[in-house]
């Protein structure tokens, strides 16, 4: 499984679910996508370079190739909840401001790096 860093308030429980899905073999791919087309979090139960050798990286067609290729491979698949990424300033923005309405359930570190 492969979680990226650019989802600070992701909520655990997505990770988890993810984590059970692939453990139990609910699962050969696990995918938590992202509202800009990627995605935040990918698993799969064993090696399937098919699913990421050219693909087309940073673009809003990352997420939907995916899944086209896991159609193609017959794998069957679970998407987590949807959930945002920051790669703009404009993300950023949202990011602070989420952090307000998570109080003391926010990331420390994130949170400690807005208040400086």
């Amino acid at each position: 499984m492969a979680i990226d860093i650019d989802t600070p308030t992701l909520p655990r429980e997505f990770l988890q679910r993810g984590v059970d899905a692939l453990s139990r073999g609910e699962a050969d791919l696990v995918v938590g996508p992202t509202e800009d087309g990627g995605y935040y979090l990918i698993g799969v139960r064993r090696e399937r370079p098919e699913l990421f050798t050219d693909m087309p990286w940073s673009t809003p067609a990352v997420l939907s190739e995916t899944l086209r290729r896991a159609r193609a491979a017959g794998l069957t698949t679970i998407c987590l909840p949807e959930w945002f990424d920051v790669d703009t300033g404009p993300d950023l923005a949202r990011l602070q401001a989420s952090l307000v309405d998570l109080g003391p359930a926010a990331p420390p570190q994130t949170a400690g790096f807005f208040r400086e």
